[in-house]
C-alpha cells in the first residue's frame, strides 16, 4: 500500500534514538532488528554515548505512521561510515516486523567528503551489500524552528532541552496546556465537558421565589430535596439509595 508521506504527522522523539536496520528487495524499505545493540555494533556510538542506556529504538518513541527526521549510515566492516543519508521517512508495521521507509532524502554523503544536497533516496546506499555491512538508523532532532514547519498548521514548541517540537492544531479547535503539556482540543470536546456538568457541581443562588412555570426544577435548601413544578403545584422529587 501506498502511503502520501505528506499527509502524516512529523513527530519528534523525546529521547535520541538508534537502529541496526537491514535492508531489502524495496530499496527505500528498511526492517528495524531490535535483536540488536545498535550502541554494540557500530563503534562510533561508542564515542558519542556513555552506555546504551542513552538510547531508545525507534519503536519506543514512534508509532506507526508517525514522519521522522533520519539518518541513515552504512558501515561495511569499518569505523568510518562509507555512505551517509539523511531525510524524511516514516515507520511501518509489516506482519510481526516493524519497518521504515525512507522517503524523500535531503542529504547524501560518501566517506570523508561534504555532503551533496539530494532530493530522492539514493541507490548507492544499498547497492553491492556484503556479509560485513551494517546499517545504522537514528532518528534526528530539528536543527531549527523552520525544521518542524514540514506539516501545515503547526505551532512549534519546545519539549524541554530546548528541544522544538510540532504541535499540529486540528480543525476546529483551541491549544490548552494540560499535564501532558500543549495539546490542540477540539471545540466539539470543550463543549461536550461544559454541558456533562451535575447539577451537583453548580450552586444556584437566588433571593427570588421561583417561578410557577411547568416543567421548572429547583432546590429547597430548607427541605434539603429538588422540587418540580407539574403546573398547577410544587412537588417533592424522591429518589432510592442504590
Amino acid at each position: 500500500m501506498t502511503v502520501d508521506i505528506d499527509k502524516l504527522k512529523l513527530k519528534v522523539q523525546n529521547k535520541q534514538t538508534a537502529n541496526v536496520v537491514l535492508p531489502t528487495s524495496d530499496n527505500d524499505k528498511f526492517i528495524i532488528d531490535n535483536s540488536q545493540s545498535a550502541f554494540e555494533l557500530i563503534p562510533p556510538l561508542k564515542q558519542q554515548f556513555r552506555d546504551a542506556g542513552q538510547l531508545a529504538s525507534i519503536t519506543d518513541e514512534f508509532e506507526v505512521n508517525d514522519k521522522l527526521f533520519y539518518v541513515l549510515e552504512r558501515y561495511d566492516g569499518s569505523d568510518t561510515a562509507s555512505f551517509g543519508e539523511s531525510g524524511v521517512g516514516y515507520l511501518s508495521k509489516e506482519g510481526d516486523d516493524f519497518v521504515f521507509f525512507r522517503k524523500r532524502a535531503l542529504q547524501f554523503s560518501v566517506a570523508n567528503q561534504e555532503p551533496d544536497n539530494v532530493s530522492v533516496p539514493q541507490a548507492a546506499m544499498v547497492q553491492d551489500v556484503t556479509p560485513q555491512t551494517k546499517f545504522l538508523m537514528v532518528s534526528v532532532f530539528p536543527q531549527n524552528v523552520r525544521d518542524v514547519l514540514l506539516d501545515p498548521n503547526v505551532i512549534p514548541t519546545c519539549i524541554g532541552n530546548a528541544v522544538v517540537s510540532p504541535l499540529h492544531v486540528a480543525e476546529d479547535s483551541l491549544i490548552g496546556r494540560f499535564k501532558h503539556g500543549l495539546s490542540s482540543i477540539s471545540l466539539k470536546d470543550i463543549f461536550k465537558k461544559i454541558t456533562t456538568l451535575t447539577l451537583t457541581q453548580l450552586t444556584l443562588k437566588s433571593s427570588k421565589k421561583p417561578r410557577d412555570t411547568e416543567g421548572s426544577i429547583v432546590y429547597d435548601s430548607t427541605s434539603k430535596c429538588l422540587k418540580f413544578f407539574d403546573g398547577k403545584q410544587w412537588r417533592t422529587i424522591s429518589y432510592e439509595d442504590t
